[in-house]
C-alpha cells in the first residue's frame, strides 16, 4: 500500500511540474496581468487612452533578494502584451507567474515590434528612422514600473511616457477680406476665399538612437521634408460669423526630438481666390462678374520660434496666410494642450 501510494504521489508532482507556466519555482502565485495607460494620450488621432489594438511588450527583471542586490534573471524576456476584453486586463500571450520573494523591474515599449530592445542595462532602446508620414504617425512609448512579489498589485500598472515630440500645425487666414462697397447706384462685390494648397516641414533631422537609462537621443545629421497636407483641390479657410479668423488643424506628426538644424522651416503654398461683381443698383445688372486667383507662398525659418524639440512636448505652430506675408507663431503645451509650457531657449 505504502509503495502504491508514493507511486500516486509521484505521478501527481510529474504532472503538477508539467503544468508549471513559464516558473522556475515549485509553488508559483497568481498570473502577472497589466493595465495600459499613458501620460495623457497615447493615440494622437482618435483616442484618450491608451488603444486596445495595440500590443506592447514587456521586460521583467527579477531581483530575488530585493533592489539593493543584483538582479538575478530576465524573468519576462520580449514578452507580447495583448488586450483581453473579458477581464479588460492586458495579459502576456505566454502567462507568467508571480515569484514569491523580492521585486521585479517592468520595464515596457510600445509598439511590439522587433527593432525595439529591451535590457536591464538601458531599459528601452532603439535606432529610429521617421522618413515619410505615415512612419510620423507611431508614437513610440516607454515605461517602467516596479512591484514587490509578496506586496505586488493585483494588476500591474504601466504607465506610459512619449519618447517622440508632437509636432501639430494650425492655419488660419491673416483676417476676412470678403467685403461690400456702395458708391452712389453702385454695389461693388469681392467675395474671397484663402484657399490652402500644400504645407511642409523641411529640413528637420529624421533619425536617432533613444535610450531609456539615460533618458535621451542622439541624433544623426540626416534630415528630410515631410508634406504634411496636399490636396488638388485645397483647403478653404475660414472665419467666423463675427469675422474672426478660425484656426484649422492639420494633422500632427510625431518626429524626433533635436536640436533643430538652422535650415529648418515650414513652407506653405496657398491661393486667394476673388469673386468681384459690380451691379448697378438702379437697374440691378450686373457690369462686372469676375473670377481671379491670387497665388502665394512663403518659406518660414522654425528657428525665428525655436530652436529644439523635447520628448513629451506639443509644439503647435500657427500658420496665417493670405495676401499679406504669412505669419508664423508657436504654442509650447503638454501633449493634449491642457497646460502651455514656457521652455527656455
Amino acid at each position: 500500500m505504502g509503495k502504491r501510494l508514493a507511486i500516486i504521489l509521484l505521478n501527481v508532482a510529474l504532472l503538477t511540474a508539467s503544468c508549471t507556466i513559464n516558473s522556475r519555482y515549485p509553488m508559483p502565485g497568481d498570473k502577472i496581468v497589466f493595465s495600459a495607460v499613458a501620460s495623457h494620450t497615447k493615440c494622437i488621432i482618435s483616442s484618450t487612452s491608451y488603444p486596445q489594438d495595440i500590443p506592447f511588450v514587456v521586460e521583467a527583471v527579477h531581483y530575488p533578494q530585493g533592489l539593493d542586490n543584483d538582479w538575478d534573471n530576465i524573468y519576462m524576456s520580449g514578452a507580447r502584451i495583448e488586450f483581453d476584453a473579458k477581464d479588460s486586463w492586458w495579459r502576456p500571450t505566454e502567462e507568467f507567474l508571480w515569484p514569491h520573494d523580492g521585486d521585479v523591474v517592468f520595464y515596457a515599449a510600445s509598439p511590439a515590434i522587433p527593432q525595439i530592445r529591451i535590457s536591464p542595462e538601458k531599459g528601452v532602446e532603439t535606432d529610429w528612422s521617421i522618413s515619410s508620414f505615415e512612419e510620423a504617425q507611431v508614437d513610440l512609448c516607454y515605461a517602467k514600473t516596479t512591484e514587490n512579489c509578496k506586496l505586488h498589485s493585483a494588476v500591474v500598472p504601466i504607465v506610459f511616457d512619449h519618447a517622440l515630440t508632437q509636432v501639430c500645425i494650425k492655419v488660419r487666414p491673416l483676417k476676412q477680406y470678403s467685403k461690400l462697397l456702395v458708391s452712389e447706384n453702385l454695389l461693388q462685390s469681392d467675395q474671397m476665399t484663402v484657399v490652402l494648397d500644400s504645407v511642409k516641414i523641411s529640413g528637420v533631422i529624421c533619425e536617432g538612437h533613444f535610450t531609456q537609462e539615460p533618458m535621451g537621443w542622439i541624433t544623426n545629421p540626416s534630415v528630410t521634408t515631410y508634406t504634411i497636407f496636399n490636396k488638388p483641390s485645397g483647403l478653404a479657410l475660414e472665419c467666423d460669423n463675427h469675422n474672426t479668423p478660425v484656426l484649422t488643424p492639420l494633422d500632427p506628426l510625431l518626429l524626433i526630438p533635436q536640436l533643430l538644424p538652422e535650415t529648418a522651416r515650414i513652407d506653405e503654398w496657398h491661393r486667394t481666390v476673388v469673386h468681384s461683381t459690380l451691379t448697378d443698383l438702379t437697374t440691378g445688372n450686373v457690369l462686372q462678374d469676375l473670377t481671379y486667383e491670387v497665388p502665394g507662398e512663403a518659406h518660414l525659418p522654425i528657428w525665428n520660434c525655436c530652436q529644439k524639440w523635447l520628448p513629451h512636448y506639443k509644439y503647435t505652430f500657427r500658420l496665417a496666410v493670405g495676401l499679406e506675408s504669412s505669419v508664423l507663431s508657436l504654442a509650447v503645451t503638454d501633449w493634449v494642450e491642457t497646460r502651455e509650457i514656457i521652455l527656455d531657449e
